[in-house]
């Protein structure tokens, strides 16, 4: 059976038989995270470290705007900290948004030449990222031990803050690294819609400071549930609107993971005709 026809079949396989498909190609996904890994770090001064620098930096900048000359307060935790736990989660989404949407198009050779499950190329991204997530956690870990603060029981509840994050940010990465496929002008789009949810989302303040009237509308941002429940998980706080924030977080993400599932399979057999 040639490469074309199979490319066409893989789109009319059960999920069921899509998933153990990827789960045989689980060596060509190691090598795909190994090489993006490689990638990113070759010829870089500070390596790995690069991981916890970016959200050091973005912590110290949003400290001085948002503390120092807006005065948001942050109750009894450090902003330091309240701005690092929440730069935690939003790094790990958006730099994997922002690789993964280009992900099929960086790898053409590799969509068009050879068969495998397309959906391995952007996972193989949120995989190194993710690897950057439990660096920056650690680094997290030591800042707070650090300032002689200790862990709440509500620790336990980071699992799950973990795997909300997961489902969102895998949704979102195979939807729009097919949109991008299909759409190029697409690529132009995602990193303007990355630095608007940075400020959409609750990272340099509280979702306290948004008016009652706006919860509802604003909840449906996934990644405000998601920073709180990592607020909710390392710092022991949480707001009023926890429980609805984290439950529209969920909702969404599910909702973007599996429309952004169905919508990848659908698509997957022409991406190497469009490509």
């Amino acid at each position: 059976m040639d490469t074309a026809k199979r490319v066409y079949q893989a789109s009319d396989e059960s999920s069921l038989q899509y998933f153990f498909e990827c789960w045989q190609s689980k060596d060509l996904f190691i090598a795909l995270a190994w090489r993006n890994f490689l990638i990113r770090y070759k010829q870089a001064v500070f390596g790995v470290l690069w991981a916890v620098i970016r959200p050091l930096i973005l912590m110290g900048v949003f400290t001085f705007v948002f503390s120092h000359i807006a005065g948001m307060k942050s109750g009894s935790v450090p902003y330091p900290l309240f701005v690092l736990a929440a730069m935690l989660p939003w790094s790990f989404f958006s730099s994997a948004v922002l690789e993964g949407a280009n992900s099929l198009e960086s790898n053409a050779s590799l969509v068009t030449k050879i068969y495998c499950p397309r959906i391995l190329i952007p996972l193989s991204v949120v995989f190194v990222n993710f690897f950057d997530l439990v660096v920056a956690f650690f680094i997290f870990i030591f800042s707070f031990a650090l300032l002689g603060m200790e862990l709440t029981p509500r620790v336990l509840f980071l699992p799950a803050a973990v795997g909300l994050t997961l489902i969102l940010v895998i949704g979102i990465v195979i939807w729009f690294s097919a949109l991008n496929v299909e759409y190029r002008d697409f690529k132009y789009v995602v990193p303007f819609v990355v630095q608007c949810g940075l400020y959409a989302s609750p990272v340099g303040y509280s979702i306290n400071e948004v008016p009652d009237r706006w919860i509802i509308i604003y909840s449906l941002n996934p990644m405000v549930g998601v920073i709180e429940s990592f607020r909710f998980s390392l710092l022991g706080i949480g707001s009023p609107a926890l429980i609805f924030s984290v439950g529209c977080s969920l909702f969404v993400s599910l909702v973007i993971f599996f429309s952004g599932f169905y919508y990848f399979r659908s698509s997957e057999a022409k991406f190497a005709d469009v490509i």
